[in-house]
């Protein structure tokens, strides 16, 4: 059994797939012109391509009410995107992880993966707009089987092996769906008001769609789940938002106000919605300093089922980006997080709160092509993330007598560094190298065992496992 369960979470999380970002092409076809008109590089968005958003992915300043099945350019945007990862996770913990790793040794993943993201979008009407992003994608499948009374581990040929099978599965995911309309007050055609209803991801300051570094290095303070199935900021909602810029290029106020499920586009079986807020000053698209605010309700431990304990969370924090000369930029968000009770099976409130952020840069090389013409086709990025978690939970024997016990020491700061390298053979066709080190891991049982009080001595825990990973991906565009 830990054998499966720690394949599963190789297949569930180190393997999954990664979203690239919101290079359409398409876009850049039904317009005729490149994709440098709203990207300082792909998918880093220009000052043009943020207007261009907000504008409901129509030119700033025009309008287009024909709709797409009414043009002659195909609506359609794919990117195929390849890659090859091998990621190493170190248990320095003298117990086994409830994923199945045992004390002192280090699980090593090698493998291909690969996706295809096939995009549409563009005007459905006089105000009217939509974006579609669809994932077609190839991923791990462990299939669990064995005899009946067989030793714990899962060895391979044992009688008592619980790996019946390991192959692949093809699967397909809705990324975002929603439609927009567009300049709700006025017909001025610059975004000052849109409203959005559907599936989308709220209008957080670094969406890692939109950066250099990729999903293999998720902002923390914005992915850290205490509990399996946990909220999670960077991820899609269900629901409508309001969201738009009022003011000039030389002086903007960027907001959005969203009401949603809060549930990352699962089931919502609490009475209450969660409240987004975000608002930004943005200076001559130089210097951007901003705020958001989340209020939200989850379930704990029993997904539809009502009976279970309600997790009432924030998550508040700021965040400032200076734009520098040929589209390069310096960045960093501070973020704290509050969450009233994260388990539902130890009795009385588990509350679970911490502070972090990160700060990062992203800067194109200067080369020259053979007729002495100066290209920006190499970007680098680099990215720090950390985290201190104040309060978690610290009952149950398992984390007294093991989980707390550890090689190496703190369990309450989570760090991790990201260097990324992009090679753009042309703006829609390159290649990714990434290379990252994490320190600590946030840890939650999986959620069959949530029922096990021992075994929910790792929910919202800082844990004592490191990680590191090496990435190489092509990426094609069209």
């Amino acid at each position: 059994m830990r054998k499966a369960i720690k394949y599963l979470l190789v297949s569930t999380f180190i393997l999954s797939f990664v979203e690239i970002g919101y290079s359409i092409p398409q876009f850049a076809r039904k317009y005729g012109v490149t994709c440098f008109t709203c990207h300082a590089t792909v998918p880093k968005l220009n000052a043009f391509g943020n207007a261009f958003r907000r504008n409901g992915f129509m030119l700033p300043g025009t309008s287009d009410p024909t709709p797409v099945w009414q043009q002659d350019v195909l609506p359609l945007s794919g990117m195929p995107h390849p890659m090859y990862m091998r990621r190493n996770i170190t248990n320095n913990m003298l117990t086994s992880t409830t994923n199945g790793i045992p004390s002192g040794k280090t699980l090593h993943v090698d493998t291909f993966n690969s996706a295809f993201e096939l995009y549409s979008g563009g005007t459905a009407g006089d105000h009217l707009s939509y974006l579609a992003f669809l994932t077609i994608h190839v991923d791990p499948e462990i299939e669990a089987g064995g005899e009946e009374g067989g030793d714990d581990h899962g060895d391979s040929g044992s009688s008592g092996s619980n790996v019946a099978s390991i192959g692949t599965h093809l699967g397909t995911e809705f990324h975002q769906f929603f439609i927009v309309y567009n300049n709700l007050f006025s017909n001025s055609n610059t975004g000052k008001m849109n409203v959005r209803l559907g599936f989308f991801h709220l209008d957080i300051p670094f969406m890692r769609l939109r950066k250099l570094t990729t999903e293999m290095s998720p902002n923390l303070v914005y992915n850290v789940m205490p509990v399996n199935g946990g909220f999670n900021l960077d991820r899609r909602q269900l629901g409508v938002s309001a969201f738009g810029g009022l003011g000039s290029m030389k002086l903007r106020l960027d907001y959005e106000v969203a009401i949603v499920n809060g549930t990352n586009n699962l089931l919502d079986t609490n009475e209450d919605k969660d409240l987004f807020i975000r608002a930004a000053i943005n200076r001559n698209d130089r210097l951007r300093v901003g705020m958001l605010y989340y209020k939200g309700n989850q379930n704990i431990g029993g997904g539809s089922n009502l009976s279970v304990t309600i997790d009432s969370f924030t998550r508040f924090g700021y965040d400032v980006t200076y734009n520098l000369p040929r589209g390069a930029s310096v960045f960093g968000q501070w973020l704290e997080g509050k969450d009233d009770d994260i388990d539902w099976v130890i009795s009385g409130d588990q509350p679970f709160e911490y502070t972090g952020g990160f700060i990062g840069t992203e800067f194109p090389l200067s080369v020259f092509s053979p007729q002495n013409r100066l290209l920006r086709k190499i970007w680098l990025a680099g990215k720090y993330d950390f985290m201190n978690v104040s309060k978690q939970i610290v009952t149950g024997d398992m984390m007294v007598d093991n989980m707390l016990a550890t090689n190496t020491g703190n369990q309450n700061e989570i760090k991790m560094y990201t260097a990324t390298l992009r090679y753009y053979f042309q703006p829609n066709v390159f290649l990714i190298v990434e290379k990252g080190f994490q320190d600590n891991l946030i840890g939650y049982p999986p959620l069959d065992d949530m029922t096990d009080g021992a075994a929910s001595g790792a929910a919202g825990r800082v844990l004592d496992v490191d990680a590191d990973w090496f990435m190489l991906m092509f990426v094609l565009a069209f």
